[in-house]
C-alpha cells in the first residue's frame, strides 16, 4: 500500500488493492474505485485516519467501517467492509461528510435497523448452511409429518436422590456406578439446599425395569412420588447406613438434550413400529435404508437423526433397488440440505464424490486393508469396477501398478480427481496413476489387460479385483481368450453375495459355469467380508485364473 502524506493531516491509502473483505475474495473493484476521483479514499480525498485515543476505543467497539461509493449519478452503488488495519475514519475540517458509526449509517442508508450479527453473517454460507440444517420445530403442535416439535420432548420427573457429605460424593460413584441416573448433559450431583455441606446424587429405583433403557426409567417415575429407603436396592440401603445418608425426592427436568436418537424415536413412533438400527454415514450425509412401516413417520426419524448427529447436514433414503448398470442408487432428501456432494476419509485418504452420482460403501474400509495386505508393493492391479477408487488408491498408495476401470463416467472423473487430491501419496507416480484409468465396459476392460498381459515380456504378479457382489461373477466369461503366454495367470478376487447354507460350494459352482472352466477347489480361498443382511453375507472368493 502506498501511503501520501498531507500537511498536518496524517496517511492516507491511495489502494486497497490487496484488502481481502470477510469473505475472503480480493475486492478489484474497490481497488479501482479508491483510485478514482470520485472516491473519498482517492489521493485527494480529506478522509484520514484518526490515531486519537477516542478513535482506539472506538475500534475496539467497532471494527468493520462501511463506506458509501457514489457512483455515476451519485446513486448508491457499492459497498464493502473495510477491517484490521483502518481503526477509523475522520475527516479535515474542510469537507462536508461526517464520520457515522455502523449502526446509524446502515440504518439511514438502507432504511432500517442494523442487523445484529453483521453483514457477513448474511453472506456466510457455512452459517446459512448451519442454521438450515438445524432447523426444527420448538413449540407447537405436531400437526405435520415433517415437523419435529422439540418441546414436546420436555418433562419434569421426581426421581430418588441419595442425600450425603459432599466428601463422599466419590465413593457413589465407584460403589452405587451401575445405580446411578445417568442422562446425556444432565448434572446428576446437586447441591443441598438445606445444607451447603451436603450433595444430593441422581438414582434410579428398584422399579426401574432391568432394559437399561431411558424409556423404563420415565415410565417407573412419578412427578409426585415421595421417595423413601425402601424404593431403593439392597446395595443403596447398605451404603446408606454405611455413610449416613438418606433417601430424598429431587425434581428433574428432562429436555431433548438428554436424550439419545433412539429415545427420542421411541417417544415419536407407536409401540408397533420398531426402531431404525443405524444408518450409514458418508461424510455429512447420513443414508437411511428405511423399511414399509417406517415410511409414514420418515421425515420424522430424519430430523431426530439431524439434530442428534452433530456432523450430518443432510439425511437421505434410498429409494427402491440398485438396477441400473451403473450401481448409482436413487435417494430422496428428507432433512437438511440439498448436497449430495461430500468428502470421506478412509484408510487415511481423502476421497471426493457426488453421492447422488456415483456408489460407495463406506463398511469395505477394513475389507480394503486386508485384501491389500496380500499384495506384493510391485504388484500389477486390474480394478474392474473401481468406482471413485477406494481399492485401487490403497494398493497404489503400497506401491502397486494400479489400472482403475468404471463403466460410470462420473466414477471415471472422480477416480481420477482423488488421485490428484492424494498426490502426496503417490510422488511422481501420480500422473501415471491418472493416465491409467479407463471408462470401459467390464469385459472389454479385461480383454485389453489380457492382451496386454500375454504381451509383456515382464513376470510382475497380477491380481485382479472385481467388486460388484450382485453380478461380478457374470463377467468371468471375458478371460476366455486364447493366450499362449508363459506368463503367471492372474490371481482373481471375486465379490459376491451368497445366501446357501454352503457358500463356498455354491460361489464355486456359479464361477465355473461362468468362467466356462473348472477351477480346482485346492486353489480356491473363500472369505467371509460382512453381514449384508439377515440371511445374506458378502464374500471374497480368491482363486488363480486356470489355464
Amino acid at each position: 500500500m502506498r501511503m501520501v502524506r498531507q500537511p498536518s493531516f496524517g496517511f492516507i491509502p491511495c489502494s486497497l488493492g490487496g484488502l481481502r473483505s470477510e469473505h475472503g475474495a480480493v475486492r478489484n473493484e474497490a481497488s479501482a474505485l479508491c483510485c478514482s476521483s470520485t472516491s473519498p479514499l482517492s489521493s485527494s480525498s480529506p478522509w484520514l485516519i484518526d490515531r486519537s485515543p477516542r478513535s482506539k476505543q472506538r475500534f475496539k467497539e467497532a471494527r468493520v467501517v462501511e463506506c458509501r461509493m457514489n457512483l455515476r449519478g451519485g446513486s448508491l452503488g457499492q459497498w464493502w467492509n473495510l477491517f484490521g488495519w483502518i481503526p477509523f475514519l475522520s475527516m479535515g475540517s474542510a469537507s462536508s461528510h461526517t464520520v457515522e458509526s455502523l449502526t446509524s449509517r446502515r440504518k439511514r442508508l438502507w432504511g432500517r435497523p442494523a442487523d445484529p450479527s453483521g453483514v457477513a453473517a448474511q453472506h456466510d454460507t457455512k452459517k446459512i448452511r448451519k442454521t438450515q440444517c438445524r432447523a426444527v420445530h420448538t413449540g407447537g403442535d405436531m400437526n405435520r409429518e415433517n415437523d419435529l416439535n422439540i418441546s414436546s420432548f420436555s418433562k419434569e420427573i421426581v426421581v430418588p436422590a441419595i442425600r450425603l457429605d459432599a466428601r463422599h460424593c466419590s465413593l457413589v460413584h465407584t460403589e452405587l456406578r451401575k445405580y446411578l441416573f445417568n442422562l446425556p448433559k444432565l448434572k446428576i450431583v446437586r447441591k443441598d439446599h438445606e445444607n451447603p455441606d451436603k450433595r444430593r446424587i441422581l438414582l434410579v429405583s428398584k422399579h426401574v425395569e432391568d432394559d437399561g433403557s431411558m424409556q423404563a426409567m420415565f415410565r417407573n417415575t412419578s412427578n409426585d412420588h415421595a421417595y423413601g429407603m425402601d424404593d431403593m436396592h439392597d446395595d443403596v440401603k447398605r451404603f446408606s447406613e454405611k455413610y449416613d445418608a438418606s433417601i430424598v425426592s429431587e425434581k428433574v427436568m428432562i429436555t431433548h438434550q438428554n436424550l439419545g436418537a433412539d429415545e427420542m424415536m421411541r417417544e415419536l413412533l407407536p409401540e408397533n413400529v420398531t426402531i431404525p438400527t443405524g444408518f450409514q454415514q458418508i461424510g455429512h450425509i447420513a443414508h437411511l435404508n428405511l423399511k414399509d412401516e417406517h415410511q409414514p413417520f420418515k421425515h420424522l426419524i430424519a430430523q431426530v437423526i439431524l439434530l442428534k448427529s452433530a456432523h450430518i447436514k443432510t439425511v437421505v433414503n434410498k429409494v427402491g433397488q440398485i438396477e441400473n448398470k451403473l450401481r448409482v442408487p436413487e435417494f430422496e432428501v428428507l432433512a437438511g440440505i440439498p448436497d449430495m456432494s461430500t468428502e470421506v476419509k478412509q484408510n487415511d485418504l481423502v476421497f471426493k464424490l457426488d453421492y447422488s452420482k456415483v456408489y460407495w460403501n463406506s463398511r469395505l474400509d477394513h475389507e480394503r486393508e486386508v485384501l491389500v495386505e496380500g499384495f506384493e508393493p510391485d504388484s500389477e492391479i486390474w480394478d474392474v469396477f473401481a468406482g471413485i477408487g477406494p481399492f485401487a488408491l490403497v494398493a497404489a498408495v503400497k506401491g502397486c501398478n494400479v489400472f482403475a476401470n468404471d463403466l460410470n463416467p462420473e466414477s471415471h472423473h472422480y477416480c481420477k480427481m482423488n488421485y490428484k487430491l492424494n498426490a502426496k501419496k503417490f510422488g511422481k507416480r501420480c500422473e501415471q496413476l491418472v493416465a491409467q484409468c479407463s471408462n470401459l465396459d467390464a469385459r472389454e476392460f479385461i480383454r485389453q489387460r489380457m492382451a496386454s498381459h500375454a504381451a509383456n515380456s515382464t513376470r510382475r504378479r497380477v491380481h485382479v479385483i472385481m467388486n460388484l457382489p450382485a453380478s461380478a461373477s457374470d463377467f468371468l466369461d471375458a478371460f476366455n481368450v486364447d493366450s499362449s503366454s508363459a506368463c503367471e495367470p492372474p490371481m482373481i478376487h471375486l465379490y459376491c453375495f451368497s445366501k446357501h447354507d454352503d457358500p463356498e460350494a455354491e460361489i464355486h459352482e456359479r464361477a465355473c459355469l461362468s468362467l466356462g472352466r473348472t477351477i480346482p477347489r485346492e486353489s480356491v480361498r473363500l472369505r467371509e467380508v460382512r453381514l449384508v443382511a439377515p440371511g445374506k453375507r458378502m464374500f471374497c472368493f480368491s482363486f488363480p485364473l486356470p489355464r
